[in-house]
């Protein structure tokens, strides 16, 4: 999978001191409390994760909703020297068409893929909240294996659903 005209409207990251080589467990252990919870129309996929053709590839896991093609959720953990970086990024990748006509109409490419309803918003809001707990969650239970302090955690994320 490539990332290509993508927008990320909201994301969260913290590093996780003396982490390094959990980040496949991390990657699982969110993906099965996602899938556990059973979200109607959310799925989930461990994919590498391109910025371009010959760009360098990460492992993320994907979260989907069927009736938001638009948005994408990609969890990411990954080794970063001795540390674990463990992030997500909602992203909007509307469809060629959807963006050309968008930047026609209103000059930003993403303009017609935010213009959501009020059950889509709720939607959006409810799995990705979901999604940033089961990151939280795991990356505190990393850091009492770690016998680290977690009440320092940052919880809140940047950007347009500022999820705490």
């Amino acid at each position: 999978m490539a990332l290509k005209h993508e927008s990320v409207t909201s994301s969260w990251n913290t590093l996780v001191i003396n982490g390094a080589g959990k980040d496949k467990w991390v990657m699982d252990t969110v993906e099965g409390m996602i899938k556990d919870a059973h979200m109607p129309g959310v799925t989930t996929g461990q994919q590498d994760v391109s910025t371009g053709l010959f760009g360098s590839k990460r492992k993320f896991l994907v979260v989907n909703h069927t009736s938001l093609r638009d948005y994408r959720l990609y969890i990411g953990a990954r080794d970063f020297g001795t540390n674990l970086d463990v992030s997500w990024y909602l992203t909007i990748q509307p469809s060629a068409l959807k963006r050309a006509v968008s930047k026609y109409a209103t000059g930003n490419p993403q303009a017609l893929s935010m213009q959501v309803d009020f059950f889509s918003q709720q939607d959006l809001s409810a799995y990705t909240s979901y999604a940033h707990h089961c990151v939280k969650e795991t990356v505190k239970l990393l850091m009492k294996e770690l016998e680290q302090d977690p009440t320092g955690l940052n919880t809140k994320s940047k950007g347009f659903l500022e999820l705490w």
